[in-house]
């Protein structure tokens, strides 16, 4: 069997008047792949600015494992909704609301998204029928969608979201299976009513999910784009966990950093471009 690197990323970013941020969230080797949660990532646009609210369209992708190594079965469904929480500084404003899946997302709910050749797919843990664990992990896709509005009396809000939790073959933070996978967006809430100016997210064209043979040079980049033509920067940051903002830091595991946060060939050599968001390691 291939022994894969199953590099999963949860995509972080803060609004584009500071930095955008975008997190490498775990590492597993071999062929382990036990519990659901795999990745997501949250964007938001501007609908309208009515009176003193801003309303946004929020979208969280979430990316679920499909099989369960430890029970040899598939993993956890997905969630019919997901939590998102909205903090709004310097106006205290707060708001807990559930975004529905979206049932006209594309790819709908339920797609398989596994990063692998088409004669592997039938061997991914979303098909695998046969004895034993798959050869190859499986992944899927789901979105969730909804509207929520926030006083233009909060200069800037956090957007973020939760749901327990993280894959257990994890092996750069201490407790894995028992941690949160939360994301956060930290929006610049700030009107211009003279230009009429509001800020939206990035939209990312990369999946968040990629698998790499371990040993094999790997080059990764989620493929931001900003709708707004405004210009980007990128940092890595710790990942995060919670049921309500703010979010704490995870801490890594020895031998794992921020800036290191798997292990290389030769030690310590992942490199990170702030200007393009480009990963490259062995």
């Amino acid at each position: 069997l291939i022994t894969h690197l199953i590099l999963m990323m949860y995509r972080y970013f803060y609004t584009k008047a500071s930095c955008f941020i975008f997190v490498i969230g775990l590492l597993a080797s071999g062929n382990l792949f036990a519990t659901h949660n795999m990745g997501k990532d949250l964007q938001y646009q501007v609908i309208v600015v009515s009176g003193l609210q801003v309303q946004y369209r929020v979208t969280v992708r979430y990316y679920r494992n499909c099989w369960d190594n430890s029970i040899g079965g598939q993993a956890s469904a997905a969630p019919p909704s997901v939590t998102l929480h909205v903090l709004g500084t310097p106006c205290g404003y707060t708001l807990n609301t559930n975004l529905p899946l979206d049932n006209s997302a594309i790819p709908a709910n339920g797609s398989e998204v596994s990063q692998l050749c088409p004669a592997q797919l039938p061997s991914s843990g979303c098909n695998w029928s046969g004895p034993g664990n798959p050869p190859y992990p499986g992944v899927q896709i789901y979105t969730y969608t909804g509207i929520i509005s926030v006083p233009v009396t909060c200069t800037q809000a956090t957007f973020g979201t939760d749901e327990c939790c993280r894959n257990g073959s994890i092996n750069n933070i201490p407790n894995p299976g028992g941690d949160d996978l939360s994301i956060t967006a930290m929006v610049n809430n700030v009107v211009d009513t003279t230009l009429h100016i509001t800020n939206n997210s990035v939209s990312f064209t990369g999946l968040p999910v990629p698998f790499f043979c371990l040993g094999s040079n790997v080059t990764f980049n989620h493929g931001a784009v900003d709708i707004d033509g405004d210009s980007l920067v990128y940092s890595l940051v710790n990942p995060m966990l919670g049921a309500a903002l703010p979010y704490s830091n995870i801490m890594f595991s020895p031998g794992y950093t921020v800036t290191c946060p798997i292990r290389t060939l030769p030690p310590n050599s992942f490199q990170f471009d702030t200007r393009t968001g480009q990963m490259q390691f062995v």
